[in-house]
C-alpha cells in the first residue's frame, strides 16, 4: 500500500516513466557519478537512512538472483559468493562485492534472505529516485526544461534544440514533397528477444544428454510488414 498525499484533487496524476529511456546505463554507474564528500546528493535516500548507514546505502548492492523462492527466502544465512554467480553474465561477484552484502546483513541485523531482499529492493528505488531527481535538477538548470515530462532522451532533447534555437519548422504543404519523405521512410527492427539462451545438442562443449536437445539460429528476416 503506497500513500501518495492528503490532498489528492481531480487534477492528480500519475505518470510511470523508463528512466533507461533516458539514461542506458547500468544504476551501479548512474549510482557512483552522485558520490561526493558530503553525500548531499541523495536526497531521497537520505529521508529514510541515517548518517551511520550511509557507506552501504549508497551504492548498489548486489542479490544472490539464482536463490529465490519461498525456500530461499526463509534462509537465515547469507548465501555463500558462489550463490551469488550471474548465469546471465556468466560471472562471480568480487571480494568486495560479496564483502559488502556481509556488512550489510550484519549491520541492518537481517534474519532471513527475505528481509535482505525487502532491504535490497529499498536502496534500489531510492537510489534510481535520487539518480533520476538529480538528472532533473541538471536539465531543469541547464536547459529550463523538465525530463519528467517526457518519455524519452530524444523527444527531451529535440524540445531543448527548439527551444534554444529558436526555430520554427516548416510544414508539408507540398504533396510532391510529402511523396518523397515517405519513400524515404524504411521499416525499423522487428525482433523477439532472449536475454539468455543456452544450446544444449552433441555439438556443445558442456553437452547434458539428460536434457532436451535445444539449438541457436540466427535469422535476418526481410518483408515483415
Amino acid at each position: 500500500t503506497y500513500k501518495i498525499g492528503n490532498n489528492i484533487t481531480n487534477n492528480f496524476s500519475i505518470r510511470f516513466i523508463d528512466s533507461c529511456r533516458f539514461m542506458a546505463i547500468s544504476l551501479s554507474k548512474l549510482a557512483t557519478n552522485l558520490i561526493t564528500p558530503g553525500l548531499e546528493k541523495f536526497r531521497e535516500t537520505n529521508k529514510v537512512f541515517i548518517s551511520e548507514d550511509f557507506s552501504l546505502v549508497t551504492r548498489k548492492g548486489v542479490y544472490p538472483l539464482q536463490v529465490h523462492g519461498q525456500l530461499g527466502k526463509i534462509r537465515r544465512t547469507l548465501p555463500r559468493k558462489d550463490d551469488f554467480y550471474s548465469t546471465l553474465k556468466e560471472k562471480h561477484i568480487k571480494d568486495l562485492d560479496y564483502e559488502h552484502a556481509t556488512s550489510v546483513w550484519s549491520h541492518f541485523g537481517c534474519k532471513t534472505l527475505g528481509e535482505y531482499s525487502d532491504l535490497y529492493l529499498k536502496i534500489d528505488v531510492l537510489l534510481l529516485a535520487d539518480v533520476f531527481e538529480n538528472f532533473r535538477d541538471i536539465c531543469i538548470a541547464t536547459y529550463g526544461l523538465d525530463p519528467a515530462f517526457y518519455f524519452t532522451a530524444p523527444g527531451f532533447s529535440f524540445d531543448c534544440m527548439l527551444k534554444h534555437t529558436k526555430i520554427n519548422l516548416e510544414l508539408l504543404i507540398d504533396y510532391d514533397m510529402l511523396l518523397m519523405f515517405e519513400k524515404g521512410i524504411r521499416g525499423g527492427l522487428t525482433q523477439a528477444s532472449m536475454r539468455y539462451g543456452k544450446a544444449n545438442n552433441n555439438k556443445t562443449l558442456d553437452y547434458d544428454d539428460t536434457k532436451p536437445n535445444s539449438w541457436i539460429v540466427y535469422q535476418d528476416c526481410n518483408n515483415l510488414y
